[in-house]
């Protein structure tokens, strides 16, 4: 038993040494071989750098000239970002600065539009204002050249006419107060108490050389008068129709040129009356007087005579006869009648 085991062990020893040497050999073998492999792989591995470090060099030569011309291109690039960029920025400075000198041009520009828009605008006033004073001188100068004129005129006129014997005077009981008052002694005096135009035609209160009453236009054919002032209108406020009253006036003017076709006939406008008495008076008040003048300045104008407003010189500013300037309200004291003379002689 004991010989069995020592033989087992021989042999399980003798085994382990074949299998050390076994190992061993394979070992060395291995090491041969890759030691050769080792020097192979090394010298491969050796060419294989130095190719790869040719083809890099290669590589890195190229991509150094690719990048030296990526680098000009990009700096060409950059130069060119750069140019537009500076244009770019000189544009918009340009474009900036041309927009503030055309503002600041425009601005100038309409400054200087303003400031010669103003000095035209100083001037236009200044030749309206100037035109305005030279109209209001001339006015002035033609208004007193116009008086003057009219002084002249009436001077001589009254020198002419002298209110004598050449010149008469038709009207109601108001001018025949007016003939006294004014001392026009001279004047042939054709007036009568509640005369009216169509009376001044027919009516016979004239007493000729012969001592024969006739008719205004009967006398007048043997007269030498060559100026008659005549105011009628205030009896005839109280007809129905105005239309009667204005052509009746027309036809007594029409007969007088007839016998006295030269002679220069003046109309004179109705003078009102007072306040009192036109408020009082259904028939004799100032709206009525307004409404005949109306109508007596139309027929004048028609006819071509001359026609003497009375009212803005004998009444108030309210268009009425002053209540100092008559009694009754109706004839003018001696004052007024003055005044009414010498609206005539300025006439």
């Amino acid at each position: 038993m004991k010989k069995n085991n020592k033989i087992i062990k021989l042999t399980m020893a003798l085994i382990v040494v074949v299998y050390i040497v076994i190992l061993a050999i394979i070992l060395i073998n291995i090491k041969k071989h890759t030691n050769f492999n080792i020097e192979d792989v090394a010298k491969n591995n050796k060419t294989e750098v130095e190719s790869k470090n040719n083809f890099n060099n290669s590589s890195l030569a190229e991509n150094d000239i690719l990048s030296d011309e990526e680098t000009k291109n990009n700096s060409n690039v950059d130069t060119n970002l750069s140019e537009t960029n500076d244009k770019s920025n000189n544009i918009e400075n340009t474009e900036v600065a041309n927009t503030e000198d055309n503002v600041g041009n425009t601005q100038v520009t309409n400054t200087e539009d303003n400031i010669k828009n103003q000095e035209v605008t100083n001037k236009e006033d200044n030749i309206k204002n100037q035109e305005v004073a030279n109209t209001e001188e001339n006015v002035e100068n033609i208004g007193e050249t116009n008086r003057e004129s009219q002084v002249n005129e009436n001077n001589t006129n009254s020198k002419t006419r002298n209110f004598g014997s050449n010149v008469a005077f038709i009207g109601d009981s108001r001018t025949q107060a007016f003939i006294m008052y004014a001392g026009l002694s001279e004047v042939i005096d054709y007036t009568n108490i509640g005369l009216m135009v169509d009376t001044a035609v027919s009516k016979k209160f004239i007493t000729n050389s012969n001592g024969e009453k006739v008719t205004i236009l009967e006398d007048l054919k043997n007269k030498d008068i060559n100026t008659i002032y005549i105011m009628l209108g205030i009896n005839e406020l109280g007809w129905v129709y105005s239309s009667i009253f204005i052509d009746k006036y027309e036809e007594l003017i029409n007969k007088i040129l007839e016998i006295k076709p030269n002679c220069e006939i003046i109309i004179q406008s109705i003078i009102p009356v007072t306040k009192s008495k036109s408020d009082s008076d259904p028939i004799y008040n100032n709206n009525k007087i307004r409404e005949y003048n109306e109508l007596i300045k139309d027929m004048a104008k028609r006819l071509n005579i001359k026609y003497i407003n009375l009212v803005p010189e004998l009444a108030n500013e309210n268009g009425d006869l002053p209540e100092q300037a008559s009694t009754d309200g109706v004839h003018l004291n001696k004052k007024y009648c003055i005044k009414w003379l010498e609206v005539l002689k300025n006439n």
